[in-house]
């Protein structure tokens, strides 16, 4: 899957830390004369803010907070603010502080492989996802993380075997069966890519990639007619569906 389309395939794990998303983009402001419990909420997500005044409450509990964990979770959102915004860079520096202040911080490792994957990065994403997995073996995102990283370096067998374990650990993730038929489509597995394709439309039906790719793959098995149904439906749903598509390899059979 090519980096364009990373924040859909690949996602950050926010299993604790409040409930913003590292991709959210908030409109409130923030107070100059908050009082720490109101940098607090502001940095953990859980009062909604811009990245930019998100960044700034979290550095303050960064340069205030007096323990190794608040500091490690202040520069963990602060990550996320960074990823917010698009600098990926950053995002790395905060998470690599949050690790060094609190070394079994799984999520911290999960989402800086996010951050090095979308800069291209493959191989200090997979290490950080494997470090994840370690420290928490049933984090169902860091194996689906790290299948689409192996996959994107053609590692198809290990993709595979991490997807099928992110399945079993998640089956309700459309994701995850996605990204299984996406390594079986470029195998060569036909049968198996469609029938992977047709359980994550199960569980979301408007997912585009997968509905354009299960045409494709009909098209390689010899149903040219499903199959361009299967991809006209997708272009309504997503016009560019078939040039994304078309970076990652998944090309219908003409």
């Amino acid at each position: 899957m090519s980096m364009s389309r990373h924040a859909c395939a690949i996602v950050a794990c926010l299993v604790f830390l409040g409930p913003a998303s590292a991709g959210d983009n908030r409109s409130a402001s923030v107070d100059p004369s908050a009082k720490p419990s109101e940098s607090a909420a502001l940095c953990s997500g859980e009062r909604q803010t811009s990245p930019e005044n998100w960044i700034k409450a979290c550095t303050e509990i960064v340069r205030t907070g007096t323990t190794p964990s608040e500091r490690a979770v202040a520069h963990y959102n602060r990550a996320r603010a960074y990823r917010a915004g698009g600098q990926n860079e950053r995002a790395i520096a905060d998470y690599t502080q949050a690790i060094g202040l609190m070394a079994d911080f799984s999520v911290a490792y999960q989402n800086r492989g996010v951050a090095y994957n979308a800069i291209g990065n493959l191989d200090r994403a997979i290490a950080d996802y494997s470090q994840a997995i370690k420290l928490q073996p049933d984090l169902a995102v860091a194996y689906n993380n790290r299948g689409v990283a192996l996959k994107n370096k053609r590692q198809f067998a290990l993709a595979l075997a991490d997807f099928t374990k992110a399945i079993e650990l998640d089956p309700q993730s459309p994701w995850a069966y996605n990204n299984r038929a996406d390594a079986y489509f470029l195998s060569g597995d036909w049968s198996k890519a469609i029938a992977d394709y047709s359980l994550a439309l199960a569980l979301n039906p408007e997912l585009s990639y997968s509905l354009f790719a299960r045409g494709a793959a009909k098209t390689h098995r010899g149903d040219s007619f499903s199959g361009r149904a299967d991809m006209k439906a997708a272009a309504v749903l997503n016009p560019k569906v078939a040039e994304e598509q078309a970076k990652d390899g998944i090309i219908p059979l003409t």
